[in-house]
């Protein structure tokens, strides 16, 4: 009788113990699949590094676009435009995947203009009136 209690015994602990493990298999399920788990502390990654932002100090006069520089390696790019003349003027960016301009600025007046410049050859001119046949054009290069 005693062989048959030890045998009774084992099994009960058998059991107990497909039980616990069971227990927690379901109890990791859980976690894993987010139904009981905490929100993340921080924001979702980007999925993509966010490109610094480098800015150009653009000047505009009759009639003349003035840059520190006309070659420029491929990124982001805040032309900070400022019409230091007298006559309204625009800047207008044109070339591969842009085509953009600031608002008429009146004598004085500033904006930005944030564009995404990749390799290739782009013009830089003022789109008011006949500004650009009379010189307000400007060609840069994007390596």
């Amino acid at each position: 009788m005693r062989k048959s209690g030890i045998a009774e015994g084992r099994v009960g602990a058998v059991a107990a113990a497909a039980g616990l493990l069971a227990l927690v298999i379901a109890t990791a399920a859980l976690g894993v699949s987010g139904a009981a788990a905490a929100p993340p502390a921080a924001g979702p990654a980007p999925t993509r590094p966010v490109a610094a932002r480098t800015v150009v100090p653009v000047s505009e006069t009759e009639f003349r676009i003035w840059l520190p520089r006309t070659s420029f390696r491929a990124g982001v790019y805040t032309f900070a435009v400022r019409n230091i003349g007298r006559a309204p003027h625009s800047l207008r960016i044109v070339g591969p995947g842009v085509n953009r301009a600031t608002r008429v600025l009146g004598p004085g007046q500033s904006a930005n203009l944030t564009v995404l410049l990749r390799p290739g050859r782009y013009l830089l001119d003022c789109p008011v009136d006949n500004h650009a046949a009379r010189g307000m054009r400007l060609g840069i290069l994007v390596r």
